[in-house]
């Protein structure tokens, strides 16, 4: 009975048709010449390497930029994902994406290669949502110092996203008090006797997005 001799490739890093030709060596050493020559086509079937997408600006919240993938033969573009669904492909790092105010969206990356495979960044969740508030009241009190009366303001803010907001009291251009609250969680804030009472403010979440709102006093 003849035996069919058989192996495994290995450690071919040419993508695409490799010439391999067989030689045969005895136990003496001998060996003969090269077998006819045959093709074996190798398809790539690694994805780019792993890559980060970093958070936008706040000050430019559709400015993205993620850092380069790497791929074993050449990675020959990067899609964008809005929710999941493909926006547009680019060849650099860096996109920049207009995005009106009132929405969010989740936006990741896939760096491809020229085999179509693949692989997807972390996902960023960008809003541009501004915060609300509510629940607004306002304790008066009398300054014996001045003779005169200050104001404390107690208020609820609340945003979709950030765990904490920014607020800014202002009497005229004149920012007069400020502070950071949790999300939804009563906050207040006390006016010095030399001021009284502040006109408006302006409620800011973390990713910069902000409403200028009149204090209803």
């Amino acid at each position: 009975m003849t035996t069919v001799p058989s192996f495994s490739l290995g450690g071919l890093y040419f993508i695409g048709s490799n010439n391999i030709t067989i030689r045969a060596k005895d136990a003496a050493g001998n060996v003969s010449d090269a077998s006819a020559n045959f093709v074996l086509v190798t398809q790539d079937a690694t994805p780019p390497i792993a890559f980060s997408f970093n958070p936008m600006s706040s000050s430019n919240p559709g400015l993205m930029r993620w850092t380069q993938s790497f791929d074993n033969v050449q990675v020959v573009r990067y899609d964008i994902m809005q929710n999941g669904v493909l926006y547009t492909s680019v060849s650099s790092t860096v996109f920049s994406y207009s995005m009106p105010l009132g929405v969010s969206d989740n936006f990741s990356i896939r760096a491809y290669d020229a085999a179509g495979n693949y692989r997807e960044s972390n996902i960023v969740y960008v809003d541009r949502i501004p915060p609300t508030t509510s629940s607004w009241t306002e304790d008066t009190f009398f300054c014996p110092s001045t003779f005169s009366y200050r104001s404390e303001y107690s208020f609820i803010l609340i945003d979709d996203y950030s765990t904490n907001v920014t607020i800014r009291l202002f009497n005229g251009s004149t920012q007069v008090a400020s502070g950071s609250y949790q999300n939804g969680v009563t906050g207040s804030l006390d006016l010095p006797c030399a001021i009284g009472s502040a006109s408006y403010a302006i409620i800011t979440d973390s990713q910069g997005n902000d409403i200028n709102f009149t204090i209803p006093f």
